[in-house]
């Protein structure tokens, strides 16, 4: 890590590599991850400040192809084997166990899940001190994600020394490769104040947000591949291939504001109020109108509790309403 500062700014660069093998045998799980981050806080001039903060992590997760625990799993298969089966027979090769196929057999030789992914975000912040108790700022951030997750499902052949007996696990080999794209902004304007009448003390907010985002997702595969080392899909027979792609939009604008009132900071009042547009919902009920209200009475601010601030610094009863709405649908259902 680097950091520093000089005149009316400071800076702040920092890198960690990280890497850890998971504790399931066959390297079958772990993750490798970079992470770069800068962060810059610089005075423009006297009432006006600019805030950055810039990261990239380069990430690599490795997992078996099914779910440990779910059925196909190493930790689900290895609970329901034969406690007597075993890992391998006396010429080397993998031991079948039974109805249930073995399970470290799965984690060396079954395959592998990885997912790559490079990830970015940008945070600008610049504010505005127009008095001490009133400031203007405008807050803007994005965020992508460029994934790709390769899903190599290989065939074990176990084969009794014995018997010649002969039975398959995932056959055919094959190789699902999905790109997953992905982009949020969000745009922030917003004003806060601040002040006191005497004992009357006021704060607020208002402002508004825009969000968007876009996502895609592309996936292709194929079985029968000639070979397991290096697969590629070309690899694969062209006979078998499928593929499929789905795309996803959205964007939220919203207004809010909040009022606050304390007197003496013994009895408290908050109004809250937002207004939301989705594109999520048809045209005529896009928006929705979310109000809410609190009071508060700081029991432990009057006299006759001072007996027991020793004991109790702050007892307060509260009580509320309001109303909150969801977006969260999928973008293509009605």
């Amino acid at each position: 890590t680097l950091s520093g500062a000089s005149g009316g700014g400071s800076y702040m660069l920092s890198y960690r590599y990280f890497d850890q093998e998971g504790l399931t045998v066959g390297s079958s799980t772990g993750e490798q991850r970079h992470n770069i981050r800068y962060k810059m806080d610089t005075k423009l001039i006297d009432i006006l400040t600019l805030s950055s903060n810039i990261s990239y992590t380069s990430r690599k997760v490795t997992s078996p192809v099914n779910s440990l625990t779910n059925g196909g799993g190493a930790i689900y298969t290895a609970m329901r084997i034969a406690p007597n089966a075993p890992v391998k027979y006396t010429d080397g090769s993998w031991a079948y166990g039974g109805g249930n196929t073995n399970p470290v057999a799965v984690l060396y030789d079954g395959g592998y899940s990885t997912n790559s992914s490079d990830e970015f975000s940008l945070m600008e912040v610049l504010k505005m001190k127009i008095h001490k108790s009133w400031d203007l700022s405008a807050t803007y951030n994005l965020t992508s994600y460029n994934g790709l997750r390769e899903i190599l499902k290989k065939t074990i052949t176990f084969t009794n020394p014995e018997s010649g007996a002969v039975n398959k696990y995932q056959d055919p080999n094959s190789l699902k490769d999905i790109d997953v794209r992905n982009t949020q902004q969000t745009l922030i304007l917003q004003t806060n104040f601040d002040f006191s009448l005497g004992k009357h003390n006021f704060s607020g907010v208002a402002g508004m947000s825009q969000e968007w985002y876009y996502g895609t997702s592309f996936n292709a595969s194929r079985t029968n591949l000639s070979t397991e080392k290096d697969p590629s899909l070309v690899l694969g027979d062209a006979s078998t291939m499928s593929n499929d792609a789905s795309s996803s939009r959205w964007a939220l604008r919203s207004g809010f504001g909040r009022l606050s009132y304390n007197y003496d900071e013994r009895y408290l009042l908050e109004f809250n109020l937002r207004y939301d547009l989705s594109s999520r919902f048809y045209k005529a009920n896009r928006g929705g109108l979310f109000p809410s209200v609190s009071g508060g009475w700081r029991l432990s601010e009057e006299s006759w509790m001072a007996f027991a601030k020793p004991y109790v610094d702050n007892l307060k009863l509260r009580a509320s309403w309001g109303r909150l709405g969801n977006q969260n649908v999928g973008s293509s259902e009605n």
